[in-house]
């Protein structure tokens, strides 16, 4: 189990990923390049990509806040 704390940089882009992630509660901010595009949310999960694959990240997932 992973607890993140807000502002906590959960993947980096270009990161060879070892780990999926389930979000239990809270936001994670996606961004690409600089530009946020987007957000997940309560049951939604990432990572799996680099778990299965050995992708590369494609952004960076940062936990934005406890609150849904």
């Amino acid at each position: 189990l992973y607890v993140a704390l807000e502002g906590d940089l959960v993947i980096t882009q270009g990161e060879i990923g070892e780990e999926m992630f389930i979000i239990l509660q809270g936001r994670v901010e996606i961004v690409i390049n600089g530009n946020q595009i987007g957000q997940l949310k309560k049951g939604d999960f990432f990572g799996e990509g680099g778990l299965l694959n050995g992708k590369l990240a494609v952004g960076f997932y940062t936990y934005k806040c406890a609150d849904v």
